[in-house]
């Protein structure tokens, strides 16, 4: 009861300072050809400050030319879409409904897969979720886009691909129900892929090399797990993260970026995080506003694009 009540307070003071964001520049993006990344967030009504704070910390650290892609939940409102409009000067809000599946399930972020996955044809695409922040230089992100080279968060555990059988034999020995594990543990048994190294990272920041072209194995991938574990189980949140970081993994030198440079928040904690020691943190929603780390990050972060030109 009493953690309950300081996260409900941590979250209240992190609302307060994160409304703060409204009073930064705009963002100088563009819409047209002349663009080096693109980045892409899926956004909703409630987290439309948060969203600010992540995508103005992390443009202001790319420092290339970059094309904003919003992929609507359904949940904006005329006023959110306004807001947004105000802080990037060119700004592509698409309908949730307008993403073509392939044959994939429906919600539980797929359509961000799909969508990522199309336009990686021909763009270097970023997903950043909207409980990131970014809040000191990103040389690694830098590296990977000079390189076409695909990148997750991850963990200190997972900081290396592993061979794709080593990872089904650790999966089984789980016996964990969640999605995930249960596909993990099919990866000796897969045909509708061919993957070696496994790279076991999050969705919510990663991305994609220009030039990937892998809807089909995607939908091939996404039909045989349907198969194997039922379409209820793979139907279940998770199983998007799942099929991101087997995509990632099936680019060439994937990279998975260093921890705790890198981390989500709570995964483990970590002690240097108010040290200058982090680049990129993703606030996890079961652990965003514990300690109030979220809150004093937002306040650096704010006062960084105050003073700092955003282009």
């Amino acid at each position: 009861m009493i953690q309950k009540l300081i996260k409900k307070v941590n979250k209240l003071k992190f609302d307060r300072t994160a409304a703060d964001v409204v009073n930064t520049p705009q963002c100088k993006l563009t819409s047209n050809t002349e663009y080096d990344i693109v980045i892409v967030s899926q956004v909703y009504s409630a987290a439309v400050l948060m969203t600010l704070l992540a995508l103005k910390s992390f443009i202001l650290k790319m420092k290339h030319k970059v094309r904003l892609d919003l992929i609507d939940d359904g949940s904006l409102e005329e006023a959110d879409k306004k807001m947004f409009k105000q802080h990037f000067s060119a700004v592509n809000i698409i309908p949730i409904t307008s993403i073509e599946l392939h044959g994939c399930p429906k919600g539980g972020c797929w359509e961000r897969l799909c969508y990522i996955l199309d336009i990686a044809k021909h763009d270097y695409v970023i997903q950043v979720d909207t409980d990131t922040i970014t809040v000191n230089d990103i040389p690694e992100i830098v590296e990977c886009f000079k390189t076409n080279t695909a990148f997750v968060i991850s963990g200190p555990k997972w900081q290396t691909p592993i061979d794709s059988h080593e990872m089904a034999n650790i999966a089984k020995k789980w016996n964990n129900p969640h999605v995930q594990s249960s596909a993990e543990s099919l990866f000796d048994e897969l045909s509708s892929i061919n993957i070696t190294k496994y790279c076991r990272g999050c969705a919510a920041f990663a991305s994609f090399p220009k030039g990937t072209d892998l809807l089909r194995e995607l939908a091939n991938f996404s039909s045989e797990m349907q198969q194997k574990l039922g379409v209820s189980k793979w139907n279940e949140w998770g199983s998007e993260q799942l099929a991101s970081n087997v995509m990632i993994s099936l680019t060439e030198k994937p990279h998975i970026l260093p921890w705790p440079a890198y981390q989500n928040y709570g995964f483990p904690f970590d002690e240097t995080i108010d040290d200058n020691g982090s680049s990129l943190v993703h606030f996890v929603g079961s652990h965003r506003y514990d300690n109030g780390a979220y809150r004093r990050l937002a306040l650096k972060v704010i006062s960084d694009i105050k003073t700092l030109k955003l282009n």
